[in-house]
């Protein structure tokens, strides 16, 4: 199955706190690459992962479907 992080993509881009791949990456505490994997579907994120970035940035169950579980 193969998820659409277009949601998340623009999400990353658009907080101030972020606004690149590689701060995220950094947020999340892997490497550029690694969030690069999971962007092109090659890996997953964890739930550690999802729920860090839900409880960091205030997301709804709602918000953080579209971000982590778009198809």
């Amino acid at each position: 199955m193969e998820f659409n992080y277009s949601y998340l993509r623009g999400f990353i881009n658009d907080n101030p706190n972020l606004k690149t791949l590689e701060n995220y990456a950094k947020f999340l505490g892997i490497t550029p690459q690694a969030l690069r994997d999971k962007l092109s579907n090659k890996t997953r994120f964890t739930q550690t992962q999802i729920a860090k970035t839900k409880q960091e940035f205030n997301l709804s169950d709602k918000e953080t479907c579209d971000l982590f579980f778009y198809l």
